[in-house]
């Protein structure tokens, strides 16, 4: 298996952009995805646009989509509040 990641690539990318790349590179390699498929995500810190308090955003790339195509638009921004205070 070849070694795709690019720190130097990384690191000019937001997280975001960070998983949208780390999605890319895993569904280049076919030996480890299917073709129109693959779910990848990341939990982030980002701030809430009403509280202006940082809340964790989980941010998915989910089925349906193929890996080495998705773009931040073809992400999807998920937020949840926790009943534990």
């Amino acid at each position: 298996m070849n070694y795709l990641w690019d720190d130097a690539t990384a690191a000019k990318l937001d997280p975001v952009g960070r998983l949208v790349y780390r999605s890319n590179i895993l569904g280049a390699d076919l030996r480890v995805t299917n073709t129109g498929g693959g779910n990848t995500s990341a939990k982030l810190g980002e701030k809430d646009p009403l509280t202006g308090k940082t809340v964790e955003v989980l941010w998915v790339k989910g089925s349906g989509g193929d890996l080495r195509t998705s773009t931040r638009e073809t992400s999807r921004r998920c937020t949840w509040t926790s009943s534990s205070g």
